[in-house]
C-alpha cells in the first residue's frame, strides 16, 4: 500500500539536475488538498542543499562573482590597472591571470596597493573555492568579502533576513524530533515529479527500485536516476507554513514595468508640456 504525500514531506534521492542525473534532498510543497485528494499528476518540490554545498551552488556563486567583479572595477577606478586588464580578469574568474597586470601607477599609494591585494586574494579564494573543504569556507569567505560582511551574510541566510529567494532549515527542523543536517531551500530551484514516479518509491525496496523504474516509468521522462528515492521526514508544521508564506510572496510579487524617461516626456507632451 502507497503511503499518502503530504506537503512538508522531505524525500532523500530526488532529481535534481536533469542533465548529471545528481540526486538531492527535496521538500515537498504542493498543496495538501491536492495530495489528500489525488488532484494532482505531479509533486512539486524544493531543493534542499546542505549549507556548506549551498555556499558553492549556482544559486550562490553568483554573489560572490559580483563581490570579486566591483573589487576589480575599483581597481581601474583608482587607475590601478588599466581597463582592458580588469575586464580580461573578470571574464575569466575561474582562471584568471594575475601573474602580471599592467599597472598605471607605477608609484602605487599605500591605500591603492591594498586596494589591488584585497581584489586579488578574493580571486584567488573564488578560484578554490568550489573544491574547497567544507569547513574552510567560511575562512574563504572572509578573504572574498571582508570578515565583518562574511559574518552578516552567513547570519543572513541561518536567520531568514537575508535575500527573498532562500530558506534557511536548523538541524532540528523535522517533525519528530530527529537531527536533519542544516540546509537551504532554493525557491528559485523548484523542480517537479510524476506522482506515481514516489508512489512507485513508496511501495519498493532499493533492490528492486531500478527494475520497476525502468519498467513501470515512462522512459521519456527525463527526471529518473539511480538512486532510491525514499521519504525520511516531514518538515515541522510551523516551520512548513513560514516557508510556504514566504515563497508564495516571492511569486505573488506581480511588479511592473519601469517607467522611463521616454514615457514621461511624452506623458507630458500628451497635455503641454515639457521636461
Amino acid at each position: 500500500m502507497v503511503n499518502k504525500h503530504r506537503t512538508g514531506d522531505i524525500w532523500e534521492g530526488m532529481p535534481f539536475s536533469f542533465d548529471e542525473k545528481i540526486s538531492k534532498r527535496g521538500l515537498v510543497i504542493t498543496p495538501a488538498c491536492d495530495l489528500e485528494n489525488d488532484k494532482v499528476e505531479m509533486i512539486t518540490y524544493l531543493p534542499m542543499i546542505p549549507l556548506g554545498e549551498f555556499l558553492r551552488s549556482e544559486y550562490f556563486m553568483p554573489t560572490i562573482e559580483k563581490e570579486i567583479r566591483a573589487k576589480w572595477n575599483t581597481c581601474h577606478k583608482e587607475g590601478i590597472l588599466a581597463y582592458e586588464v580588469v575586464e580580461n580578469i573578470k571574464a575569466n574568474l575561474n582562471a584568471p591571470d594575475l601573474s602580471s597586470p599592467i599597472v598605471l601607477n607605477s608609484k602605487l599609494h599605500k591605500k591603492a596597493q591594498g586596494v589591488f591585494d584585497m581584489a586579488k586574494k578574493a580571486t584567488e579564494a573564488f578560484v578554490g573555492f568550489r573544491d574547497s573543504d567544507i569547513r574552510s569556507r567560511h575562512n574563504m569567505l572572509e578573504q572574498i568579502f571582508g570578515k565583518k560582511v562574511a559574518k552578516n551574510i552567513v547570519s543572513g541566510i541561518v536567520k531568514n533576513s537575508g535575500r527573498d529567494c532562500f530558506y534557511f532549515l536548523p538541524k532540528e527542523a523535522d517533525d519528530k524530533g530527529n537531527s536533519l543536517e542544516c540546509s537551504v531551500i532554493a525557491f528559485h530551484g523548484a523542480m517537479s515529479v510524476p506522482k506515481y514516479y514516489l508512489d512507485i518509491a513508496s511501495s519498493s525496496g532499493d533492490v528492486d527500485w531500478v527494475m520497476r523504474r525502468d519498467r513501470e516509468i515512462n522512459n521519456n521522462i527525463l527526471c529518473a536516476t539511480n538512486d532510491f528515492p525514499i521519504k525520511v521526514a516531514t518538515l515541522n508544521h510551523e516551520i512548513l507554513v513560514d516557508l510556504i508564506n514566504k515563497f508564495c510572496r516571492l511569486y505573488l510579487r506581480l511588479g511592473a514595468p519601469e517607467i522611463g524617461h521616454q514615457d514621461l516626456v511624452t506623458a507630458l507632451e500628451s497635455i503641454g508640456g515639457s521636461l
